[in-house]
């Protein structure tokens, strides 16, 4: 099931697309709603100021709230694109948001019967979706694993947790999955996904998480988690605004990353060029060694090879221009991919803000 060209050959690759979001959306929007509702957070209530400008043409920050009811939203959007009729739409319903706010202010949601409902109607998608199509089915089951690697391992955030869902071999099964679902994704967004993952296996590679918890001074091992933490939730970020199209990944190109694209570009297009030109060179003179010039006969025979020499590399000249942009494009777009590689990965040991 898992190979190439059964994601190129799905039938709608915005069918993957969507599939992968709804399965993130399940445990995100589970995920946010146990978060907001532990840390028992109320919306600031102010007077109206017609001086003040909206929040979001600002800073485009949404609180706690504002993102719960997203996920929310999102999930119900995402579960309509699919076509899906059975089963019903996800049991975490569409409310409006005064009512959700006060059932959860009020402590009226069971957020244990919530989750079991969830989970068993999360399960019939995936049944449903791998009987219809298994490369759609399976992109639910990818995007709900990856939103698990943020979403429920810092829920609870105990050691176990950490190492069971920062597992290296976990995180390097996960990043092979979307480097099988690339081509079905928008561009770059399977392989950034890849990268940053298997890069995040090695803060556990071989045990090396495991060793340094049980070796760490209780103050020292809450500065690694805390510090783990705060990277983690900066990737998922990363993640949920390319799988949700919010951003696309030459985004995060920065604007020194064009000049060096382009360097590269450059760079490639004059080696090519050098290169031919000398190419050019030495078959000339070794065509002229063909043909001495001591004699009238000889110096006749010369003039000729070389004017039908030059009449090929005349006609050569096309091509070889042609070549020369294919190297630059070649250069740049190899450039270009590494730097998006480099700027959607969050390394855990940044201290950065």
């Amino acid at each position: 099931m898992e190979n190439n060209s059964q994601a190129r050959d799905a039938e709608n690759g915005a069918d993957v697309l969507a599939a992968v979001q709804l399965g993130w959306l399940v445990i995100e929007s589970f995920g946010r709603l146990r978060m907001y509702e532990r840390a028992s957070k109320k919306p600031a209530r102010h007077e109206g100021n017609k001086n003040s400008e909206f929040t979001f043409s600002i800073s485009g920050g949404l609180t706690s709230l504002d993102e719960l009811f997203w996920s929310v939203n999102q999930l119900h959007y995402r579960f309509e694109n699919l076509g899906i009729t059975d089963p019903p739409p996800p049991p975490l319903p569409l409310r409006g948001e005064q009512e959700l706010q006060t059932e959860l202010e009020n402590g009226k949601l069971d957020l244990n019967s919530l989750h079991e409902e969830l989970d068993k109607w999360g399960t019939r998608i995936w049944v449903l979706l791998n009987a219809e199509n298994g490369v759609v089915g399976q992109a639910y089951h990818y995007g709900a694993s990856l939103a698990n690697t943020y979403w429920h391992t810092t829920m609870e955030w105990s050691d176990d947790k950490i190492l069971e869902y920062l597992n290296w071999e976990r995180l390097d099964k996960t990043a092979d999955r979307f480097e099988i679902l690339a081509d079905a994704l928008p561009a770059y967004v399977g392989e950034t996904l890849a990268n940053s993952l298997h890069k995040w296996s090695r803060v556990n590679d071989k045990d090396g998480l495991k060793t340094q918890l049980e070796s760490l001074k209780e103050e020292q091992k809450n500065k690694l988690k805390t510090q783990l933490k705060k990277q983690l939730e900066k990737q998922q970020e990363v993640w949920r605004d390319l799988l949700f199209e919010i951003r696309s990944a030459e985004s995060y190109l920065k604007t020194k990353s064009r000049r060096i694209i382009n360097i590269y570009s450059m760079a490639a297009q004059i080696t090519v060029g050098v290169f031919l030109i000398a190419s050019i060179y030495i078959a000339g003179r070794e065509v002229g060694n063909l043909f001495p010039t001591d004699s009238k006969e000889n110096l006749s025979n010369f003039f000729a090879a070389i004017s039908s020499f030059i009449v090929v590399v005349g006609g050569l000249l096309t091509r070889f221009a042609s070549w020369i942009s294919v190297a630059g494009q070649k250069a740049g777009e190899w450039k270009k991919r590494q730097l998006i590689l480099d700027y959607t990965y969050r390394d855990w040991h940044s201290k950065k803000e």
